[in-house]
């Protein structure tokens, strides 16, 4: 094998051996002049990560890169200065978008309602932003009708990403230009939209924007234009491309001990004994665990790292993990703390054994976590690892209560052990993507949103729960059989939009809020014998319900029963209110209302078969089997004469 040259020698150590195979693959005719490839790169990639090359290949865009790098090499051309007359108000509206600039908080938050709610960007999310940058919102004519559920796999400048942009310019130091998506952090890079580069929104939107900047004082720079997008990359405003750890609140977390905020590359100050791990700040010297951003100095994980007394990093004994391990020893506490960070400083393992709570947001913003030991954990704050992506497994064999947001939106999460929790609150575990087994035996109460919007889960039992709120369960796409023996109340939302679960058994449940069960698509069976009281909506959208019997049912909301086109056996001895548009949509709803009524003008006198066999024959309705209905029927009419007597 031929010996490097002295220049491939230069890449390698600053930029990693793949990538000094790329430039050795497929630069060679610029590796011919001495130093011009490695100019090119110092100019317009940062060092700050040996993975870049891996990075290139992984993400399939090399052919762009080799493009991207041949493009610096012609001659720079001297750009002719074009005189931009019109205002980027009128720029947009040409290209079907009305652009409004917030001089107020309450102004930004007027554009929360374009926002799905998980994707609300952090300009409208955290407020403060107009402290720093000047704030635009450009809004498409028709945004309002393009739908984010039509959009499966999102992408950052498809038709729902474009419709509605966020257009920042940092006041302090470079005044750069920052597009953002609608999707927000659910692509790459949502602050580098088009690349940051306006004129790819409507053609003379710089120098408009320069324009209308200069007259305010403030400089455009426009370096940090992305020309080829790379994935977990941003570029500066020196104009280079730096990978990032974590983008949080338009501030980059970087490899190299670097961030990057309002586009100015920022380097820890003491390099040799700082290390930024994810959003913290980890000071040997001093000792102690900081965030960057105040705005996230409460941070649970934080307090996990009070009265520091020694800190001791070295490489992982597991080689083929390439991490090293952080320990702590804390004052007081019998077994030290350890961090397991990754080559690029990701934290991506903890271990606490004598932890018994975490306050809030325990690492919510953390991606990398893959494993967790927290043995003695009891209790957590709200929003705990709340957007972890790596974890795939996790058991608390101690916990008891967590509060809102427990580990939702995780992407990995399959196995999860929590075989003491009780209580819980709102949001707990909604949005996973992968959580296909869960045992929670001592579970009691549960918040709004309890698991929802999960895909892969497919069997749930929960034997102690007996109270649950607002969309328990909803819009899970394989969940087919559930056992809730004990639950007696439920809110709103109960089950929607599910499309697999056939069968429901609830035999202690009495009162149900607005749009139980609606819009499930195999329901055919439910068994609810003491159900008393419904909302809105019961059962509204159902597909396949065939027979419902509620003999202790008395009051039942509007809309209910609403376009259930295949219910034939319906029995509802004890109803005495039904509510706006019962049943509506149903090919013989008349008839049945009609002998309902008869029925309940008919209710002081016995009802012998025979009546009950010419209801049936009169509306082509079953009501119920003969002898069942003629039992239930007369008791009920006894136990009212008896509370009338009393």
């Amino acid at each position: 094998m031929a010996e490097l040259s002295k220049e491939l020698k230069e890449i390698k150590k600053k930029y990693g051996e793949t990538f000094m195979h790329i430039c050795r693959d497929n630069f060679s005719t610029l590796l011919e002049t001495e130093g011009l490839l490695s100019k090119v790169l110092e100019k317009h990639i940062a060092a700050n990560s040996k993975n870049i090359g891996d990075d290139i290949i992984n993400s399939g865009n090399l052919i762009e890169f080799k493009d991207f790098i041949f493009s610096k090499i012609d001659v720079e051309k001297e750009e002719k200065q074009i005189i931009e007359d019109r205002t980027p108000y009128e720029i947009l509206d040409e290209a079907g978008y009305k652009l409004i600039e917030c001089t107020t908080e309450d102004g930004i938050q007027e554009f929360r309602k374009y926002y799905a709610p998980d994707e609300v960007i952090c300009t409208i999310y955290n407020g403060g932003r107009l402290k720093s940058s000047v704030v635009f919102f450009a809004v498409k004519d028709d945004a309002e009708n393009i739908k984010r559920e039509d959009f499966e796999r999102p992408q950052r400048e498809d038709e729902y990403g474009t419709s509605v942009l966020g257009i920042q310019f940092d006041k302090k130091g470079t005044c750069t230009p920052h597009i953002i998506t609608r999707y927000n952090h659910t692509v790459n890079n949502p602050n580098g939209t088009y690349g940051n580069d306006l004129d790819r929104i409507a053609p003379g939107l710089t120098k408009s924007f320069a324009k209308l900047l200069h007259e305010r004082g403030l400089e455009l720079n426009n370096t940090n234009i992305e020309e080829f997008e790379l994935p977990g990359y941003t570029v500066a405003g020196d104009g280079k491309y730096y990978k990032y750890n974590l983008e949080i609140d338009g501030k980059y977390y970087c490899p190299g001990n670097i961030i990057i905020e309002n586009g100015e590359v920022k380097k820890l100050e003491k390099p040799e004994s700082q290390m930024l791990i994810d959003y913290f700040i980890l000071d040997i010297e001093k000792k102690t665990l900081k965030t960057y951003d105040e705005h996230f100095k409460d941070d649970g994980f934080l307090e996990c790292f009070k009265n520091i007394e020694k800190i001791q990093t070295e490489k992982s004994p597991d080689k083929e993990k390439q991490t090293r391990i952080i320990t702590i020893q804390i004052k007081d506490l019998n077994l030290p703390i350890t961090i397991e960070i990754d080559k690029d400083n990701n934290i991506v393992g903890y271990s606490n054994q004598e932890l018994k709570y975490v306050g809030d947001c325990f690492l919510s913003l953390n991606e990398k976590l893959k494993e967790i030991n927290l043995s003695q954990l009891t209790e957590t704050g709200h929003q705990f690892l709340m957007f972890n992506k790596q974890l795939m497994e996790l058991s608390l064999p101690q916990l008891t209560v967590v509060y809102d947001d427990f580990l939702c939106n995780n992407k990995q999460l399959s196995k999860l052990n929590l075989p003491k929790l009780t209580e819980v609150g709102n949001g707990f575990l909604s949005s996973n993507e992968q959580l296909s087994e869960l045992r929670l035996p001592q579970l009691t109460k549960v918040g709004n949103d309890f698991l929802s919007s999960n895909e892969e889960l497919s069997e749930l039992s929960l034997p102690q729960l007996t109270v649950v709120y607002d969309d328990f369960l909803c819009n899970n796409k394989q969940l087919s059989k559930l056992n809730l023996p004990k639950l007696t109340e439920v809110g709103n939302g109960f089950l929607s939009s599910n499309e697999e679960l056939s069968e429901l058994s609830l035999p202690k449940l009495t009162e149900v809020g607005n749009g139980f069960l609606i819009d499930n698509m195999c329901v055919n069976e439910l068994y609810l014998p003491q159900l008393s009281k419904v909302g809105k909506h019961f059962l509204a959208l159902n597909q396949q319900l065939i027979k419902l019997n509620l003999p202790q049912l008395i009051k039942v909301g509007d809309w209910s029963l609403l376009n259930n086109k295949k219910l034939s056996e319906l029995y509802l001895p004890q109803i005495k209110e039904m509510g706006d548009e019962f049943l509506n949509f149903h090919p013989r709803r008349k008839e049945l209302i009609a002998n309902m009524k008869k029925k309940r003008k008919n209710e002081t006198k016995q009802i012998n078969p025979k009546e009950i066999a010419e209801l049936d024959r009169d509306t082509e309705l079953t009501i119920t089997e003969v002898g069942l209905g003629k039992e239930l029927i007369e008791k009920s009419m006894s136990n009212e004469k008896g509370n009338i007597q009393k």
